[in-house]
């Protein structure tokens, strides 16, 4: 699966985008609770993917749990139940844990 990050401001590849701060990983997402750990998730933006059912491209949106350090994720189209995301990207991990 190829994964593009979508930042808010355009769609970078790698994350942290250049200059960036912190920003979305250090917001708590306030609809959901870690279905872990019951603790806070924080939104890690946005994931351009083609999904493998329909072949549409469409967003999935990952959270990060620091509590349990797991990322959950849903497409944006649906209001299904949050996922753990098994194939998440190592670098992007590594940069959201700031190890």
């Amino acid at each position: 699966m190829n994964y593009r990050l979508h930042d808010g401001g355009g769609h970078v590849d790698g994350w942290p985008p250049a200059g960036h701060a912190g920003g979305m990983a250090d917001s708590v997402w306030q609809d959901d609770r870690c279905p872990g750990c019951d603790g806070d998730l924080r939104s890690l933006g946005f994931l351009l993917c083609r999904r493998q059912e329909d072949q549409k491209r469409v967003c999935r949106m990952p959270f990060w749990c620091r509590t349990c350090e797991t990322v959950w994720s849903r497409w944006a189209d649906r209001a299904d139940p949050l996922e753990r995301e098994e194939l998440f990207p190592e670098s992007l991990l590594r940069s959201i844990r700031g190890r």
